[in-house]
């Protein structure tokens, strides 16, 4: 995993502490350890909606679509 050369120095060193540990002078490792990248990370509060709920509120509808505005079609 790259990490983006446009970060400011201080935010690759947090990247870097969070992803990466220096195994030797020429090595990086993959960290095992998502742990502190979990503590940040925001939850999401909501799961998504079910889908037949989602559906049955456009019950009904009518649905237009482009080309019946060009074919001329009501």
């Amino acid at each position: 995993m790259k990490i983006s050369p446009d970060l400011w120095p201080r935010e690759r060193e947090m990247l870097e502490e969070l992803l990466y540990r220096r195994e030797s002078a020429l090595a990086w490792d993959f960290r095992e350890s998502g742990r502190k990248i979990n503590g940040v990370t925001i939850q999401d509060a909501n799961p998504p909606p079910n889908p037949d709920e989602f559906s049955e509120e456009f019950a009904g509808c009518a649905i237009m679509s482009l080309i019946d505005f060009f074919l001329g079609y009501d």
